[in-house]
């Protein structure tokens, strides 16, 4: 009742449940003595408590640093409760860097599940603890298109360039690559998307490219976009590349290419 009213809720003593209570009961004897509260906890979690009373529970357990408390959670976390108990548990082991074991406990549940709710918490968890071996072994292996598309985006938001580009070199189909080049923008590799226009046969997949590198920071230098541009045959991609150099507001590349170029329209 003190936790409550001092949280600002107005509530009467008769406000407070049995199992809210039996809670803060518990909370303090987890403070003095983990393991008599340990097995207190778990009939709660195991219990017919209420879900709000489980997710407290959960969260009295998981701010423990007994080692009995964390075997715990790690049950929870694989499997060993509600649906929902389980992705609150992955969410407390992201949260929590020590044990060190958390992000192979993590992977290995990973590996066991089908639960594409469950993937996506682990997924979340790596990307909170910048876990890029994982990530990018994710995105290589993933079957789930949602899964997968998850993985790359946590990999560029986590400044994963050079993984990013390591997917791209092994990609063979067009949509995988488009995939890869969406989570490229304003943190990509200039020099390598130009390889990319010099190279790639698809013309979706070029196009996508011009935008990606028009919203590079760096940027490259006009003479390398005005020789792209001369030496591209596809006027579609013509377009694209004028369109990335207004953008970029490089009007020295725009002027070398008007004065070059010998179609009327396009000039």
């Amino acid at each position: 009742l003190e936790l409550k009213q001092a949280s600002g809720q107005n509530v009467s003593p008769d406000a407070v449940s049995d199992d809210e209570l039996k809670l803060m009961a518990i909370n303090g004897l987890m403070q003095s003595d983990p393991d008599r509260a340990i097995p207190l906890l778990e009939s709660q979690l195991k219990g017919s408590a209420s879900p709000n009373v489980k997710r407290n529970t959960l969260f009295v357990l998981a701010q423990s640093n007994s080692p009995k408390a964390q075997a715990l959670l790690e049950q929870i976390a694989r499997g060993g409760g509600n649906p929902d108990l389980q992705l609150k548990a992955i969410s407390y082991m992201d949260q929590r860097r020590k044990p060190n074991n958390n992000a192979q406990v993590l992977a290995e549940i990973y590996a066991a599940t089908n639960d594409v709710a469950v993937k996506r918490a682990i997924l979340m968890a790596h990307a909170s603890i910048r876990d890029k071996d994982f990530l990018l072994r994710t995105a290589r292996t993933e079957k789930s298109p949602e899964l997968r598309e998850f993985a790359v985006s946590a990999l560029a938001g986590n400044a994963g360039t050079p993984e990013l580009w390591q997917l791209y070199q092994s990609e063979t189909t067009s949509e995988g690559k488009l995939l890869l080049l969406r989570y490229m923008y304003s943190n990509s590799n200039a020099e390598k998307l130009l390889e990319v226009l010099r190279t790639e046969k698809d013309p979706k997949v070029r196009a996508n490219a011009v935008r990606v590198l028009a919203s590079q920071r760096t940027g490259v230098t006009a003479d390398a976009m005005v020789s792209l541009y001369n030496a591209e045959p596809d006027s579609q991609i013509k377009l694209s590349i004028v369109d990335g150099l207004c953008a970029q507001r490089n009007a020295k590349a725009l002027v070398d290419i008007a004065r070059g170029e010998k179609d009327t329209k396009m000039k």
